[in-house]
């Protein structure tokens, strides 16, 4: 067991674990809140200094399996879509000069 822990902790491409969570989407961990709105559709913005491709990555290994994502590598633009009963959120990160947007939005029914 003891192996077993020290091996797991070895691992050097674990991702970081989020910062938070808002509406039950991860917050990126490097990231910073600029603003919130809570309505029927609300909105949080946060931004950080990690790149574009960090940003991506991190999301796509941190959200269910199977979550729409689109990706624009040359516009440096991704967006992730989740649908559910509840509601429908959305995560999009833009490269904006030399940081990362985060934008994550809810719109319930």
């Amino acid at each position: 067991m003891a192996a077993v822990i020290l091996l797991a902790s070895g691992c050097a491409h674990r991702m970081p674990a989020p910062a938070a969570w808002q509406w039950g989407l991860p917050v990126y961990p490097a990231s910073v809140m600029q603003g919130r709105t809570d309505a029927r559709a609300s909105v949080a913005l946060y931004r950080t200094s990690d790149s574009f491709e960090d940003v991506d990555a991190w999301y796509l290994a941190s959200l269910p399996p199977g979550t729409a994502h689109a990706r624009n590598a040359e516009g440096k633009q991704a967006t992730f879509a989740l649908f559910d009963e509840r509601s429908r959120r959305t995560v999009h990160i833009q490269a904006e000069g030399t940081s990362t947007v985060i934008l994550l939005t809810r719109i319930s029914p």
